[in-house]
């Protein structure tokens, strides 16, 4: 598989909130109360992803598409000092479509 890592957009909201939003649902059933998950929205997690690319605040925020131009992962990347010396920024999240986890899509190409 051909995957591409590049800087995440403002029109990448939507596939950055649905890649989110499934893989909460999935890691985090049985750990959090269904109503949370079921309230965790498609809608409001691409504002959010729009907010934060609208106006960055210095975080690293990278997708990962395939050929036909779909994305399939994100990660997200914050500068600045952690609480485990002596490392000077943290991996905040890291995403994958389900259908894509196990292919090596944080290679990149």
């Amino acid at each position: 598989m051909n995957v591409r890592v590049r800087d995440a957009t403002v029109d990448d909201s939507e596939a950055l909130a649905a890649i989110q939003v499934d893989n909460y649902r999935i890691a985090y059933a049985g750990l959090l109360p269904q109503e949370y998950l079921d309230r965790f929205s498609y809608e409001e997690q691409a504002d959010d992803w729009r907010t934060l690319l609208a106006a960055p605040q210095g975080d690293l925020l990278c997708v990962a598409e395939i050929e036909a131009g779909e994305i399939v992962g994100y990660g997200l990347g914050r500068p600045g000092p952690t609480e485990i010396a002596p490392y000077d920024s943290e991996l905040v999240a890291l995403n994958i479509r389900r259908a894509h986890q196990q292919l090596d899509v944080g290679r990149g190409s």
